[in-house]
């Protein structure tokens, strides 16, 4: 139990409002702060730990995959490229 290991959730568990925090994978993409304060995001939403994780609803986070990578499956996108996990 427990660790950061990947988590993957099938889409249709996943609320379109539930936070999901994101660390995005370190591959010389853009880094989680350009992606956690992406236009569109609420900073009221927004949650961010000292570690680099990020916290936004589901609906927020396929706002800004789809607006910058023309994704248009947030889960699927986020299940293929991010990992999932809760800060602890």
């Amino acid at each position: 139990m427990g660790g950061e290991g990947r988590r993957s959730i099938p889409e249709e568990e996943m609320s379109i409002d539930e936070h999901v925090w994101v660390q995005l994978t370190q591959n010389g993409k853009k880094t989680y702060d350009e992606y956690c304060k992406a236009p569109g995001t609420k900073p009221s939403n927004r949650r961010i730990d000292q570690r680099g994780w990020c916290s936004l609803p589901l609906r927020e986070w396929g706002q800004i995959f789809g607006h910058m990578l023309g994704k248009d499956s947030p889960t699927q996108f986020i299940n293929n490229v991010i990992r999932l996990s809760r800060p602890g």
